[in-house]
């Protein structure tokens, strides 16, 4: 009988097919691991956002990367500087540029037979590459997953509009509520103090300290006004169970947007039952062959 290959030659077998290959780049010693596919002209940059890197929440973007090496497609995923094994000091991921454009510079040193770029991005990171995108003629497209575009009043009115909305229709709720299980009188108070923020006068003054990507509609406008000057392709990619999305949604339902949408196309897909980081496995696989289907377009 056969003995199985050990893990080694397991990780020696895969890193020949596959090719991943660590990279050190930039003033901040960036780190970042390109994932070569043999013949591939698109390469996908996986930009990280929030407290992440480069593996990724339930190694999501190692996984994204295996998956479209061995489908023929190149990419590279790095840390930013200031996070994970970069140098440097991380500000926000409004302050990221730098890093984005070292890391596609990269990859085309590397890989010079690639031409085109895709930028995939999730969460902050959405926002942080839609940003970028105008300022750089190799890209070709964006995946945005789940696009943060969060202030105080789009939360408050995004908990109003589908949170409290939902528990008033649930028969859980109310159960939980006669038996006890819930405190009326503070969710009832929640609830207030939600629906006076969403309903605070859009115009007041803003405390000039507050950051200019916090402040009430920047976001939304800001990625609105690149995505209408944005001459590639674009794909939205949202979770059923997410309030993020949830927020993403209740800021693009306004007529710009909705115009925008309907005739760029940029199409827009709902995974059912997924959450924020899409932390099953059968959300992976949907993510991983959109993302495919995408580039492969």
């Amino acid at each position: 009988m056969k003995s199985q290959p050990t893990t080694y030659c397991k990780i020696r077998r895969r890193l020949k097919v596959n090719r991943e290959i660590p990279v050190i780049f930039g003033e901040q010693q960036q780190l970042g691991i390109i994932h070569i596919a043999q013949g591939s002209q698109t390469g996908v940059v996986i930009v990280v956002g929030g407290p992440q890197y480069r593996i990724g929440s339930h190694r999501q973007f190692l996984k994204l990367s295996r998956f479209l090496a061995t489908s023929g497609i190149t990419s590279i995923r790095f840390d930013c500087a200031g996070m994970g094994d970069s140098g440097g000091e991380f500000k926000s991921y409004m302050d990221i540029d730098t890093s984005i454009k070292q890391a596609i510079d990269t990859l085309q040193l590397k890989c010079p037979e690639i031409k085109k770029i895709v930028l995939w991005g999730l969460c902050d990171a959405a926002t942080a590459i839609t940003k970028y995108c105008e300022t750089d003629s190799r890209i070709t497209g964006l995946f945005l997953l789940n696009p943060w575009v969060k202030n105080e009043q789009l939360a408050a009115e995004s908990l109003v509009k589908n949170h409290y909305k939902k528990q008033m229709f649930s028969l859980q709720f109310w159960k939980r509520v006669f038996t006890g299980q819930v405190k009326i009188f503070s969710a009832a108070s929640d609830f207030v103090s939600n629906l006076l923020v969403m309903k605070k006068n859009k115009n007041e003054q803003i405390p000039k300290d507050q950051p200019q990507h916090s402040q009430p509609g920047y976001l939304q406008e800001m990625m609105l006004q690149k995505l209408q000057r944005f001459e590639g392709k674009t794909q939205i990619v949202l979770s059923e169970n997410d309030l993020t999305a949830k927020e993403f949604v209740t800021a693009t339902n306004g007529q710009k947007w909705q115009q925008l949408i309907s005739t760029k196309p940029i199409p827009i897909t709902t995974i059912t039952g997924a959450n924020h980081t899409f932390a099953s496995e059968q959300w992976r696989s949907q993510v991983q062959n959109l993302t495919l289907e995408f580039v492969s377009s």
